[in-house]
């Protein structure tokens, strides 16, 4: 990296440049890239998606030569990223109040909340936090909606939390996803090998996230 540096160029492309460093140096490096923003152009190539969402202001998710996502964090996120869910919580719930599909007795607004969304032909799951609940929407927009309508029904909705993946989980989806039309790959239960010398499926570790 330094021998990089000593020509001060304008573009630095970096591949993996923490591989093999211990944590302490790991995050010496990383801080040395980040000061260089602004001041250059540098193409970091990774597998270690952490670092990534930590330095990078702008993501690209290659696999096998194609470009499958290029963007800043926050538009990844706000696209690829959307579940299409949202975690509702409210006041005098408790965890657990959703069990198995079935509200419990005794949990109060979380057992209003959840009989409400049912009625409104939503299926809640637990979401692991006290008084919260998790429901997948048919889009994004009908959020606002919802949360004015809870409102309305003197819910007293404390949380409204639409979810996202993590970088990592947006990486995973569309690296193992099968491109559409891809024929190249054979269908389930197809044991037969590929030809030798057969290049069509892109080598392991192909896929990169490089920023």
């Amino acid at each position: 990296l330094a021998d990089a540096l000593l020509s001060d160029p304008e573009v630095l492309i970096l591949d993996e440049p923490t591989g093999g460093l211990d944590p302490g140096q790991r995050q010496e490096v990383l801080e040395l890239v980040a000061r260089l923003r602004g001041r250059r152009t540098v193409m970091l190539s990774s597998h270690v998606l952490a670092e990534v969402e930590q330095i990078c202001s702008r993501v690209a998710i290659i696999q096998g030569g194609r470009l499958l996502a290029d963007g800043t964090k926050e538009e990844l996120l706000a696209s690829a990223g959307r579940l299409g869910e949202v975690a509702l919580g409210v006041a005098g719930g408790v965890a657990g109040g959703v069990a198995g599909g079935v509200a419990g007795s005794g949990d109060g607004e979380l057992a209003r909340l959840t009989a409400w969304l049912r009625e409104r032909g939503l299926e809640p799951r637990p979401d692991g936090r006290p008084g919260c609940v998790v429901v997948r929407l048919a889009a994004d927009a009908d959020g606002p909606p919802l949360l004015a309508a809870a409102v309305a029904a003197g819910l007293p909705v404390q949380r409204f939390e639409p979810l996202t993946r993590s970088l990592q989980q947006i990486y995973l989806d569309l690296t193992t996803r099968p491109p559409a039309g891809d024929t190249t790959r054979p269908p389930a239960g197809d044991t037969t090998r590929p030809p030798a010398g057969d290049r069509t499926r892109p080598a392991a570790g192909e896929g990169a996230a490089a920023s």
